[in-house]
């Protein structure tokens, strides 16, 4: 859910992972796929978001020592993140909570 920033608010971290023996490891991602389209009913609704509305769909595999550990599926409006693009999420290469905050003014709260 997104929210306007103009509470105080406390950050943490939403993935944080390392190993059994508290060892930082190697993290990284790739992206799988990036694409634009029409929000389904469902998806709007809970994006609180008109049916006719442009979404952003994308898919990250994100690995843990060189080795796939999570497909990650984001959707988001498209109307809140208007320039994002394909190759901004590639150069990113971290986390996307701190693009969606330094690049499009958005601050996660909440995920879902």
């Amino acid at each position: 859910m997104l929210q306007p920033t103009m509470r105080k608010t406390f950050n943490f971290a939403f993935l944080r992972l390392t190993s059994n023996f508290g060892l930082k490891e190697k993290l990284d991602n790739q992206l799988v796929s990036f694409s634009k389209e029409k929000a389904t009913n469902k998806l709007a609704k809970v994006l609180n978001i008109n049916p006719a509305s442009t979404i952003i769909s994308l898919k990250r595999v994100l690995t843990f020592n060189e080795k796939p550990l999570i497909l990650d599926v984001i959707k988001i409006p498209a109307q809140s993140f208007r320039g994002l693009t394909a190759e901004m999420v590639v150069e990113k290469k971290g986390s996307m909570y701190r693009m969606y905050e330094t690049d499009f003014g958005v601050r996660m709260l909440r995920a879902e």
